[in-house]
């Protein structure tokens, strides 16, 4: 956040990217804290907008409904709320924005969030599709086993990304 330009515009859109759905339709620590960061830059006038992303699996809601659910408790702005559903992966909600939001804003900026482990190959992912965008980690505290699991999980992920753009 810190590198974000506090440069308030309402054209500014902060993309939540989907993470986990636990049992019965609830954000996983993941997924809320992604959440919360919006609300953060969103409260601060940093955004305008927030765009939930993410798809479901069979029997429950998609990560982008239940996001939308637990962002409606935030006091923000329901017009302000954006929802896409379709997408299943990181790849696929990063296709999204370069397609979908990009062609539509003028002046604004795209700010995406995740957590910290992630955002490399967000970053990576994005210059794939030759377009540049701020990034925002979650304050999502991950112990050292958590944290090394999901960083080792980016590293894989990431090299199958260069070889194979998946």
């Amino acid at each position: 956040e810190s590198k974000i330009k506090n440069s308030p515009h309402l054209s500014n859109i902060a993309v939540v990217l989907g993470a986990a759905v636990w049992p019965d339709n609830k954000p996983s620590p993941s997924l809320a804290g992604r959440i919360d960061k919006a609300v953060q830059l969103y409260e601060k006038g940093i955004v305008g907008k927030i765009q939930l992303t993410g798809s479901n699996a069979p029997g429950e809601l998609s990560e982008a409904r239940v996001a939308y659910n637990y962002i409606k408790t935030k006091n923000i702005n329901e017009s302000h709320i954006l929802i896409e559903d379709k997408t299943t992966s990181t790849n696929e909600q990063i296709y999204f924005i370069k397609n979908n939001l990009i062609p539509k804003i003028k002046t604004g900026k795209i700010i995406i969030i995740s957590d910290s482990y992630h955002l490399q190959r967000v970053k990576e992912i994005c210059k794939f599709y030759n377009f540049k965008t701020q990034v925002a980690a979650s304050d999502l505290v991950q112990g050292f086993d958590n944290l090394f699991s999901n960083k080792l999980k980016e590293s894989v992920a990431i090299l199958v990304f260069w070889f194979f753009a998946l």
